[in-house]
């Protein structure tokens, strides 16, 4: 099973009604969360612009977790290094160090930050504790399997529900610059296409001899399609929807 991720939500599901009741629930139930905590709701554009919908086949939920345990070793102010061969990212010490920044709804939440309840559960703003590197906080505090960035700019990822059943609510902006910083520390040109045959070709060798970001071929993949989708949810003012 992989994991794709999708702007221009109403175009790209158009013909399938079920699908588009269920996410205009899901963008009410955001909205009411968004209000919990102060910001602005969000209404989705029906039709983009642009009229183009962009959707990408990511690599798995695998790539999702190589690209987030390089964002926890920048985070700790470590080198980037590609994984060993047989390492599980999931798994990895840097994530878990990441993760150990925090502790409440599954997370780490400072006292502060609790911002409001909503029927016996919570809404919070979450921002991990400081560390020596930037944060990645809305790439790596969030579903690896559903869920919404929403195109405003809000530096601390939205958390709501009770412990356990959290849903996690980010920011394009912020995922966007949390890929530059990414691509910036593996020397990774931001104008490739996540398609190219060049990058394709790096993430399926992910051979970690290879020059420059093609040592981290899976993760410089991750990074070129949330940095394009983020993109493109600013400018068209849409949802980047995992699904």
């Amino acid at each position: 099973m992989g994991l794709d991720v999708t702007v221009g939500a109403f175009n790209a599901f158009e013909e399938d009604s079920e699908y588009l009741d269920y996410l205009r629930a899901e963008i009410e139930k955001t909205n009411r969360h968004l209000r919990e905590v102060g910001l602005p709701e969000h209404r989705e554009p029906k039709v983009l612009s642009s009229s183009e919908t962009v959707s990408y086949q990511m690599w798995g939920y695998g790539g999702l977790h190589q690209l987030r345990r390089l964002g926890a070793l920048l985070r700790l102010g470590l080198a980037p290094e590609p994984m060993a061969e047989g390492e599980d990212a999931s798994e990895s010490s840097e994530l878990d160090a990441y993760y150990s920044l925090s502790d409440e709804v599954g997370l780490k939440v400072s006292k502060g930050r609790l911002q409001g309840w909503f029927g016996g559960k919570r809404t919070i703003l979450f921002s991990s504790t400081a560390a020596v590197g930037p944060s990645f906080d809305h790439l790596v505090h969030h579903s690896d399997a559903e869920g919404f960035y929403l195109p405003v700019n809000f530096p601390s990822v939205v958390v709501a529900g009770a412990p356990g059943e959290a849903e996690y609510i980010g920011s394009s902006r912020a995922l966007k610059r949390e890929c530059e910083a990414i691509a910036l520390a593996i020397a990774l040109p931001l104008d490739l296409d996540p398609e190219d045959e060049e990058v394709l070709d790096a993430a399926e060798s992910a051979d970690p001899a290879a020059a420059g970001w093609k040592r981290f071929g899976v993760e410089a993949h991750g990074c070129l399609v949330r940095h394009s989708c983020a993109s493109l949810s600013i400018e068209q003012d849409a949802l980047l929807l995992y699904h």
